[in-house]
């Protein structure tokens, strides 16, 4: 049986925050021949299925429903993929052992998907896994020393437009569907600032029946602000590691700046296929999409 190689330079990770677009980006790599892609029958795609792939993931942003906040992440049971969907199966034991303590010589005793087998072995294809933390983008390294590292940054206006994070999602949606009124907005506010667009009076109606409600708004606030900023710190020690790709989140708003940056991250990836007029296509229909849920109330 082929072994894992941990010596491949083929492993692309990308580190990202919760719904700064990163499977989007991901999605976008993954249209390149230079990407590995597989069935959840661990079968590869071969290169004219691409288009397919293009034209699935068109067919469902179009048909998602505005209360479907996760537009980005297009890898289903019975579709095809990078990555995505297998990235934490593949890499499961490193979120799970002591990496800090275990010697490289006991880490490959773990068991790996044979996934990650044929994958690691291929030397003309790069394969994805995305991660959420800089804690686990250390955790890869120290086994995949040559893998390359995309990491977002500067990512909050992007954030603030989207108005979703899964802080907001599994905390506040389910409370303020609890409460909400009959001319309530169905969509939880991602924070303060966005629950002073709704009507007045709900704020009262609130105020007086629901004060709870204002306390955990301004708990999960704090608790994601938390969250950027200490991704924001781990992310300092990366500033000057030429091997480490920094990726322009707030690009992802508006079309001629994220074709830019996408087109840019082909090129320092070594992929050769840049398809401007698949990308463009597949980010008009995914912003639009993301917009048209921003604003849904």
């Amino acid at each position: 049986m082929q072994e894992v190689n941990f010596n491949t330079d083929q492993l692309v990770l990308v580190c990202y925050p919760g719904y700064a677009g990163g499977n989007f980006v991901i999605n976008c790599l993954s249209l390149s021949n230079g990407i590995n892609s597989y069935t959840t029958d661990n079968d590869y795609i071969i290169d004219n299925d691409k288009q397919k792939l293009l034209d699935d993931w068109l067919t469902k942003i179009s048909n998602q429903s505005v209360l479907e906040e996760w537009v980005d992440f297009l890898a289903e049971k019975d579709s095809t993929s990078s990555a995505i969907e297998k990235a934490y199966g593949i890499l499961s034991p490193i979120s799970t052992i002591s990496i800090d303590t275990m010697s490289p010589e006991i880490f490959p005793s773990y068991l790996f998907g044979a996934e990650l087998n044929k994958l690691s072995n291929d030397p003309t294809h790069k394969f994805i896994v995305g991660l959420h933390h800089q804690i686990q983008v250390d955790k890869v390294l120290k086994f995949w020393p040559n893998a390359k590292v995309i990491i977002f940054d500067s990512y909050r206006k992007f954030l603030k437009f989207r108005k979703r994070d899964c802080m907001s999602t599994i905390i506040l949606q389910p409370h303020w569907t609890d409460i909400r009124g009959e001319n309530w907005p169905i969509i939880a506010p991602f924070d303060l600032d966005d629950l002073l667009t709704y009507p007045e009076f709900i704020h009262t109606e609130i105020l007086d029946k629901f004060p709870e409600f204002f306390y955990k708004l301004n708990k999960v606030t704090e608790g994601r602000l938390g969250y950027y900023d200490d991704y924001d710190q781990t992310v300092e020690k990366y500033r000057n590691n030429d091997n480490i790709i920094f990726f322009n989140t707030d690009a992802l708003l508006s079309n001629d700046t994220a074709i830019l940056q996408l087109k840019q991250l082909y090129q320092q990836l070594e992929l050769t296929d840049f398809n401007d007029q698949s990308i463009t296509l597949f980010y008009d229909t995914w912003f639009n999409k993301i917009k048209e849920i921003s604003e849904y109330k």
